[in-house]
């Protein structure tokens, strides 16, 4: 939702978050980020303002000397997003297509001081990303066309994202009222996580609104693969609180009811529900079978060898959910991961290498006549299935880490306590020194620059207090910006041609 500058803001801000408390001059980071002096200020500058409006009392980002001060009043990355997200042209719009308080582009345009032509470049992006769940923006009537159950999930997600459900005119329900709505199943995938009550409240709240302007979602037998009897024979007790004409109670609880499923909604390994889910997948002849036997087994075998991952039951029934998601739309079907993710991944190599493995496997399923409909959608389920898998592929692949080695004193106390931190970070491999091998190694951590005079100093990571913590952490810190930058190599093959 945010857009190309908001992106880059926030970008910087995270790098900036990784440097030491200090003072630093403009050309100094400038150089760091490979940024041009010119567009770095206007990017700090636009920092500055936009932390002080988050917090007046702040120090300021941007000294008037022209110097960057980093200190740890700082606000953290998340506060800086929501702020960016919140002021959005995209979250600005759903709110009021939502609410329902302006009618026209006109009237969003002088509400938010903006031009029309603006707003509609503003949501460029938008309108594309809802034209792959065959949605559509009429910019004249402030509304949303297309599948309300799709309408539904992308207010749920575009607005959780932006305010954690606390917007102040969608407060109409508390937690506790709310509550019989997740009795709606018999039993759900996250019936008892800690996020759940949170989510349930602000689905009431969009839901009400929807139905208060006469939208309501369609049911399909589709939702019976996960539903099954799962559904509360008091399912019209459990919805009350939406005040749902009797006529729409069904569809609308069993929409509700198959969300708990939708996405990759398993928390914790041995769910209750995996049984009823592995009995579909076996049963032989059906659409599950072939997806189980084509590509969910065969697919984590090749990933993972023999039978590790697939004993993680958790990870493999979250596939299973995202597929099922997928089946039900035969469209690209967002989640909270995927619009989140793929950002961040998207110029990791070793994500690339992940989509293309999942997307060869797919690519071959979907010539099967039930699965023609993965071809309007490949590239988004591919995605959501690699960003599943990503952290224990990226955990057990070591192809893309930093190669380190330690120079230190003549001491084990100090080398060891180094040694057993760096063999905790997943993505550093620690090679004992040896002058003739520096080739192969990235870094050299030494504890002085002396130690270390006849290396490239491009190449040497001063850390002189391997047992302060403090310390310890700040060289995580470092040691993950620089692995980031190292893995933004040359990209494989892009996944859509």
């Amino acid at each position: 939702m945010l857009d190309k500058i908001s992106l880059e803001k926030l970008k910087l801000y995270q790098e900036l978050q990784t440097y030491q408390e200090n003072i630093y001059s403009i050309h100094f980071i400038s150089t760091m980020q490979k940024m041009s002096y010119s567009k770095l200020k206007q990017l700090l500058t636009e920092l500055s303002v936009d932390l002080k409006t988050i917090d007046k009392d702040t120090y300021p980002l941007l000294t008037s000397t022209n110097q960057i001060f980093i200190h740890g009043w700082m606000p953290n990355t998340e506060s800086y997003y929501l702020y960016l997200i919140k002021k959005s042209i995209p979250y600005l719009f759903l709110v009021e297509c939502l609410l329902n308080q302006v009618s026209t582009l006109q009237e969003f345009s002088t509400k938010y001081f903006i031009s029309s032509s603006t707003v509609r470049r503003r949501l460029v992006n938008l309108h594309d990303y809802l034209h792959t769940m065959d949605l559509q923006i009429n910019f004249s009537k402030m509304k949303l066309i297309g599948d309300e159950r799709l309408i539904r999930i992308t207010f749920l997600l575009f607005l959780w994202l932006g305010d954690r459900g606390k917007h102040p005119q969608l407060q109409h329900f508390q937690i506790e009222e709310t509550e019989k709505l997740s009795s709606v199943t018999r039993l759900s995938p996250y019936h008892d996580y800690p996020t759940a009550q949170s989510m349930t409240r602000h689905y009431a709240e969009i839901a009400a609104q929807r139905i208060k302007g006469k939208h309501f979602v369609t049911d399909t037998p589709k939702y019976d693969t996960v539903l099954k009897n799962n559904l509360s024979p008091n399912y019209s007790e459990c919805i009350s609180i939406l005040e749902v004409p009797k006529e729409k109670q069904l569809a609308e609880a069993r929409f509700l009811a198959w969300l708990s499923f939708y996405g990759p909604s398993f928390y914790y390994e041995n769910d209750l529900l995996f049984h009823s889910l592995e009995e579909l997948l076996q049963k032989e002849g059906s659409i599950e079978y072939l997806f189980n036997s084509k590509v969910l087994t065969p697919l984590l075998t090749e990933l993972f060898g023999s039978k590790k991952m697939i004993k993680k039951q958790v990870i493999r029934m979250n596939m299973v959910n995202i597929f099922f998601s997928y089946a039900v739309f035969q469209c690209n079907t967002p989640t909270f991961s995927s619009l989140t993710c793929t950002f961040l991944y998207k110029d990791n190599p070793l994500f690339q290498e992940l989509c293309h493995t999942i997307k060869k496997r797919l690519s071959a399923l979907s010539k099967h006549r039930h699965f023609f409909w993965m071809n309007r959608c490949l590239t988004e389920l591919t995605q959501s299935f690699a960003i599943l898998l990503f952290p224990e592929y990226e955990r057990l692949e070591r192809k893309y880490v930093l190669h380190v080695s330690i120079l230190y004193e003549s001491s084990f106390t100090f080398f060891q306590k180094l040694d057993t931190f760096l063999a905790g970070i997943p993505f550093v491999d620690n090679h004992p020194f040896d002058e003739t091998q520096l080739d192969t190694i990235d870094f050299v951590i030494s504890s002085s620059e002396t130690l270390a005079e006849n290396i490239d100093p491009d190449k040497v990571i001063v850390f002189p207090f391997p047992n302060d913590q403090k310390y310890l952490y700040e060289l995580l810190g470092e040691l993950s910006t620089l692995y980031s930058k190292k893995i933004k190599g040359p990209l494989l093959e892009p996944l859509v041609t």
